[in-house]
């Protein structure tokens, strides 16, 4: 995650990496090419980097960078069954290669989510999910020990690609 500026820092006063921070730690560590992910959901930061930042970093840096793209679930006249497929088709025609990080603190099965997983398998747009446990204090998807909403996600949509994260997904993935 990078944001075009510097604004409003995070809980603990660090603000996100700048692009050229970000640039320098990967010629550091070797890496020639990084997603960048825009954060939009309210849940999870105090400044936001939406789409259209990460579209332009990405417009300065298209040899170190690829957008990804982020929609709100709950996107769209607040309806479970809104037909996101437009605003994916936008950004997809943008360049963007994927979806995420979604982070709203929604079930995985909560009837926005399941939309939204149908649309991002119709688009095949790969999703990036940010995963959690429980509702107070952590933010993210959430689901329950061991995964079992994820299982059942996977296997209503076949098509979708999904990229866990988050330490809850790494705990439980196994």
């Amino acid at each position: 995650h990078t944001t075009r500026v510097k604004g409003l820092p995070r809980a603990k006063g660090d603000h996100f990496a700048s692009p050229e921070e970000i640039i320098a730690e990967m010629d550091r560590t070797g890496v020639d090419k990084g997603i960048l992910q825009p954060i939009i959901n309210p849940e999870c930061h105090f400044q936001f980097s939406p789409t259209e930042d990460i579209l332009e970093i990405c417009g300065q840096y298209p040899d170190r960078f690829i957008p990804f793209c982020c929609i709100d679930p709950r996107a769209g006249e607040n309806r479970p069954d809104y037909d996101l497929s437009w605003m994916i088709g936008y950004y997809k025609e943008r360049g963007c290669r994927g979806m995420g990080e979604i982070c709203a603190s929604l079930s995985l099965e909560d009837p926005f989510v399941l939309n939204f997983f149908r649309h991002c398998e119709a688009m095949q747009m790969p999703c990036t999910i940010h995963m959690a446990t429980r509702h107070y204090g952590y933010y993210g998807l959430l689901d329950d020990p061991q995964l079992p909403r994820l299982e059942r996600v996977l296997k209503q949509f076949p098509a979708l690609i999904i990229v866990g994260h988050s330490p809850v997904f790494w705990a439980h993935v196994s």
